[in-house]
C-alpha cells in the first residue's frame, strides 16, 4: 500500500490523541498459546467484492477538507485517519452542537463523521478519526474528506482537518477480519416521538426533528468482541455506543440499572469459519409503534458492499433494521474504524481463546471520557428544552 496526502487546512501535524491507543489491556487468564504478533486471521480473498456502496449522499459535497491518494497492491481492509476539530461548537449548546464531515472515494459518497469539540486534544485542539473503508480490490483511490456542516445545526462551525494529518493504513490480524465485517450503519431518521400520546416537540426545539448524525442520539463508537477461537469456527459482534435514546428507557432508570446514560445495542454478530468465510448472520431489529417489536433478534436479509452488512437506526431506541437494494437511503451513513484490542483475552479451561476485545458499555466511557461529556451535555440541554 501506498499513499500521499494533501491538505488545504493549516496547522502542523502531531500524533494521533486516541486514548485506546494508551489503554491498558485487561490481564489475561493464562499465557497466549498464539504468536507475539496478535491473533492472524487468513486474508481476504483476492476475487472479494469491493467494500464500496452505491448509497446516496445525504447532502450536496462541501468544501475540500483534507485528501489522500491511496494505492492498493492487493485486496485488503483499507483505513483512513485524520484529526479533525469543531472550532465554536458544542455539544450542550443547542443549534451548534457538533459538525460533520464527509468521506469521498474516487468522487463517491462513502460516509460521514460527526466533528465533536469533546473530542479534541486539549493542547492541539484536534480529535483523532479513523473511517473503515472496507475490503478494496488493487488500484488507485482518491479519498477526500470534505465539510459536511449542512448535516449539523443551523448555527454550527464548520469543521478544520489538520494540515498533513490524512493518512491510510492497513490493518492486519484479528483486527483486518473485523474490520472487513463490520456493519455500515445508515442513521435514524431524525423526527418527533410521541409518549403517551404526548408529541415532544419542546425535545425537538420547537420546530424541527433534530438530526441524529449531529445533534441527539448519535452513534459515538463501534467496538467488536470475537468470541471463540480464531483457528476455527468463531463469532464476531459488533455493539454501538450512542449518547442517548429518545424514545426508549428513561435516563434515571439506565443510570440505575447499568451505570451510565449512553445508549449500548448489539447491531450485528457473524460467523466465520476457519478461513474467514461467512457462514451466518444476526442482527438486532426493532420498530417504533404501539404494537412495534423490539430486541429482536432476526437473520440478516439485506444489502452488502462487499462483506460489510448495511443496516439503518429504525427506532427511537436504536434498534434496527436491514437495508434493502430497493430503499432509497438520503441519510448519513456512518463507517467508524471498530474498536478492537487483541490483548483483551479471556482463555477457557484448555487455554484456548473465549473471548476476545470484549469491553462493556462502561468500559467505553472509561476508554474514551470525552463520551461521558457529551451525554451529559445531551441530557442538560434537551432536558432544559423539555421544560422551558
Amino acid at each position: 500500500m501506498r499513499i500521499s496526502g494533501s491538505n488545504p487546512a493549516v496547522g502542523p501535524h502531531e500524533p494521533e490523541n486516541d486514548p485506546a491507543a494508551h489503554a491498558t489491556p485487561a490481564a489475561a487468564a493464562a499465557p497466549k498459546p498464539h504468536a507475539s504478533a496478535g491473533f492472524p486471521a487468513p486474508p481476504t480473498p483476492a476475487n472479494a467484492p469491493s467494500a464500496l456502496h452505491k448509497l446516496a449522499a445525504p447532502s450536496k459535497p462541501g468544501t475540500l477538507l483534507g485528501g489522500a491518494t491511496l494505492h492498493v497492491g492487493s485486496t485488503g481492509v483499507q483505513t483512513v485517519k485524520f484529526d479533525a476539530s469543531s472550532p465554536g461548537n458544542s455539544f450542550g449548546a443547542s443549534g451548534k452542537e457538533s459538525t460533520a464531515v464527509s468521506v469521498y472515494v474516487n468522487g463517491k459518497y462513502h460516509s460521514s463523521e460527526t466533528i465533536l469539540s469533546e473530542r479534541a486534544d486539549p493542547k492541539t485542539g484536534f480529535g483523532a478519526y479513523k473511517v473503515n473503508l472496507g475490503s478494496l480490490p488493487p488500484g488507485d483511490y482518491n479519498v477526500e474528506i470534505r465539510s459536511a456542516n449542512d448535516l449539523a445545526g443551523p448555527h454550527s462551525h464548520p469543521a478544520v482537518v489538520r494540515a498533513g494529518s490524512v493518512e491510510a493504513t492497513s490493518p492486519s490480524g484479528l483486527e483486518a477480519q473485523v474490520d472487513r465485517y463490520a456493519p455500515l450503519l445508515v442513521t435514524r431518521a431524525p423526527r418527533d416521538y410521541t409518549t403517551l400520546g404526548k408529541i415532544e416537540t419542546f425535545l425537538h426545539l420547537k420546530d424541527k426533528p433534530l438530526s441524529p448524525m449531529t445533534r441527539t442520539d448519535i452513534p459515538l463508537r463501534m467496538r467488536a468482541e470475537v468470541k471463540g477461537d480464531p483457528a476455527g469456527e468463531h463469532t464476531i459482534e459488533y455493539h454501538v455506543t450512542f449518547s442517548d435514546e429518545d424514545f426508549g428507557t428513561p435516563d434515571g432508570m439506565r443510570m440505575q440499572k447499568y451505570g451510565r446514560t449512553t445508549d449500548d445495542e448489539w447491531v450485528y454478530k457473524v460467523a466465520v469459519d476457519a478461513q474467514g468465510n461467512r457462514l451466518n448472520e444476526t442482527y438486532q431489529f426493532g420498530e417504533d409503534g404501539l404494537t412495534g417489536k423490539r430486541h429482536v433478534p432476526k437473520p440478516f436479509d439485506g444489502m452488502h458492499a462487499g462483506d460489510r452488512p448495511v443496516l439503518r437506526v429504525n427506532s427511537g431506541n436504536n434498534n434496527f433494521a436491514p437495508v434493502k437494494a430497493t430503499d432509497k437511503v438520503d441519510r448519513p451513513t456512518w463507517s467508524p474504524q471498530v474498536d478492537f484490542d487483541q490483548g483483551r483475552v479471556v482463555y477457557d479451561a484448555h487455554h484456548k481463546p473465549k473471548s476476545i476485545g470484549a469491553r462493556g458499555s462502561v468500559d467505553v466511557i472509561h476508554d474514551f471520557p470525552y463520551i461521558g461529556n457529551v451525554t451529559a451535555e445531551e441530557m442538560m440541554r434537551e432536558d432544559h428544552e423539555r421544560f422551558t
